[in-house]
């Protein structure tokens, strides 16, 4: 089990804040089949803390997670098995946002939307509790090896709704971190991969690129 602290670096498409039919951008791939689907399943590795819940939830201020709210959840057997229904439209509507598409102060460069208006919402861990509902951690969707620090190449599946047909490109890059995005997200869920492109000594994402492909790569949960 992937359980590390939202600090940690690996949410970055949170952590910036990435606030009529939309058009592949050159070079982008068709997004894979399987990423277009509104569940996830799979069984937890190390999972030793009996029956449990698993959520998507919403974190308007991801520092805090009092202010978490949870979006849809699934219960998670002894086993650690799980199948997750992500949240519907009508839940993640509050919390759509665009992609910063204007200078930001201290920062450099913007990201190009296909269609300005477009809103979208990520997912990239997942709330893990108890029966009793106290917190286990939070679960990544990541590449087989990776380690308990993160490292150049490390990679994981973003979930990205969105309100239409769109793509996102360009890089946002502010003094501690920096995102590029090669986004083409159909209308409703999307399966995106997030590679770590540079850690600091504590082993925190500092750069990372967002992209969709046209066949996800190989993860665990």
């Amino acid at each position: 089990m992937k359980n590390l602290s939202l600090s940690a670096g690996a949410v970055l498409v949170l952590s910036l804040g990435l606030v009529a039919c939309g058009n592949s951008a050159p070079g982008l791939p068709t997004p894979d089949p399987a990423g277009l689907t509104n569940t996830v399943s799979g069984t937890i590795s190390g999972w030793t803390a009996g029956t449990g819940t698993i959520e998507a939830q919403a974190r308007p201020t991801p520092s805090d997670a009092s202010t978490y709210v949870t979006l849809s959840s699934a219960p998670v057997a002894a086993s650690g098995q799980f199948s997750l229904t992500l949240p519907t439209a009508q839940a993640v509507a509050p919390y759509l946002n665009t992609f910063q598409q204007t200078p930001r102060s201290g920062c450099t460069g913007v990201f190009t939307q296909s269609v300005t208006t477009a809103r979208q919402f990520g997912i990239s861990t997942y709330g893990l509790k108890k029966a009793d509902g106290s917190v286990v951690g939070y679960l990544f969707q990541n590449n087989p090896d990776m380690g308990s620090t993160l490292k150049v190449g490390d990679d994981y599946i973003v979930r990205i709704h969105a309100d239409q047909d769109f793509t996102a490109t360009g890089t946002l890059a502010c003094p501690n971190n920096s995102i590029t995005l090669k986004l083409n997200l159909k209308k409703g869920w999307n399966a995106a991969v997030n590679t770590v492109d540079a850690v600091d000594s504590a082993g925190k994402s500092i750069s990372g690129t967002i992209k969709t492909v046209s066949t996800l790569p190989a993860s665990k949960f």
